[in-house]
C-alpha cells in the first residue's frame, strides 16, 4: 500500500528559513510534496494544499486546509497561529522543529489526501 503524501506550501522569508523548513519536511522520508513559493513558479499555479506555512497571509487564490502562520518574517520565536476547519489556535513557536511538530499534529502524514 502506498502512502499519499501531503501537499505543503511554504511562503516564508527569509529564503534560508524556507529552505531549511523544506529540507526538514523532506528529510522525514515521507511522500510529501513541498512547494516553495519563493523558488517555484508553479507554487502559485497550484491552488489547493493540505497545509501551508506562511509569515503573513495566505497568498491570494491559494486554499489550504491547515495554515500555520509564523510569529514574524524573520524566523523569530514568539506566538504564531494555526488555522484549520475547527478554528484558530495561538501557538508558541520557538524554532523550526516546533513548526514541523505543528504540521504533523494538524496535518498528520498519511491522513491528508490530494
Amino acid at each position: 500500500m502506498s502512502v499519499i503524501g501531503r501537499r505543503i506550501l511554504l511562503a516564508v522569508g527569509p529564503g534560508v528559513l524556507e529552505g531549511a523548513l523544506a529540507r526538514m519536511i523532506l528529510s522525514a522520508d515521507r511522500a510529501d510534496e513541498v512547494m516553495q513559493l519563493a523558488r517555484s513558479s508553479h507554487a502559485r499555479d497550484e491552488r489547493s494544499y493540505d497545509a501551508a506555512i506562511v509569515c503573513a497571509e495566505l497568498p491570494a487564490g491559494i486554499r489550504s486546509n491547515i495554515v500555520i502562520t509564523l510569529p514574524d518574517d524573520r524566523g523569530s520565536a514568539g506566538i504564531g497561529t494555526v488555522r484549520y476547519a475547527g478554528g484558530l489556535h495561538n501557538v508558541r513557536i520557538d524554532g523550526p522543529e516546533q513548526v514541523i511538530d505543528l504540521l504533523d499534529a494538524y496535518a498528520p502524514p498519511g491522513r491528508c489526501g490530494r
